[in-house]
């Protein structure tokens, strides 16, 4: 049986890529790719373990037909995110901060899929409150990602994260 790490060492070396550079002009570092690798992806799982349990415990909280918890658990997401990726844009935090609190955590504690199954539950229900539900989900979590974005760069609009490519 092969691993998830064999699975990517074989797609690397089929490619015969590291880093981006050709595997003979790579350079060497404390870690090898596969050790740095291998601590990624435990960023990404401890993160998401803690993401995935907080949104549990939040989602216990609601005992209305209409899905307060999590709509509210994805427009905090959105903020957390938008916050996260502004600290790592401006190198205030580093890669495996971002995989830890990015990638885990608000990976975990979002839930697209939780969101789908609920609008169709809410469209079955009442068409116009399912529509709403979406408009008020994405809405809210597009606003509340600009202004984590804007929060978490520590600048005026104008200069910092708005005004680099994204």
């Amino acid at each position: 049986m092969i691993t998830g790490f064999q699975l990517i060492e074989k797609y690397l070396n089929h490619f015969n890529v590291y880093n981006g550079k050709r595997k003979d002009q790579a350079v060497k570092s404390e870690l090898s790719n596969k050790e740095e690798c291998k601590l990624n992806v435990w960023y990404v799982a401890l993160g998401g373990a803690i993401g995935a349990t907080l949104r549990y415990f939040f989602s216990m909280l609601n005992n209305s037909l209409f899905p307060f918890g999590t709509l509210a658990i994805n427009i905090a997401g959105s903020f957390l995110l938008g916050g996260i990726t502004a600290l790592y844009m401006t190198k205030k935090f580093k890669k495996e901060q971002l995989l830890f609190y990015g990638t885990g955590f608000c990976g975990g504690f979002t839930t697209l899929s939780t969101f789908s199954k609920e609008t169709v539950e809410l469209i079955q229900i009442n068409a116009v409150h399912g529509v709403i539900y979406v408009m008020v989900s994405v809405a809210g979590g597009i606003a509340a990602g600009m202004a984590g974005l804007w929060l978490g760069s520590g600048k005026k609009k104008g200069a910092g994260v708005w005004t680099s490519s994204l």
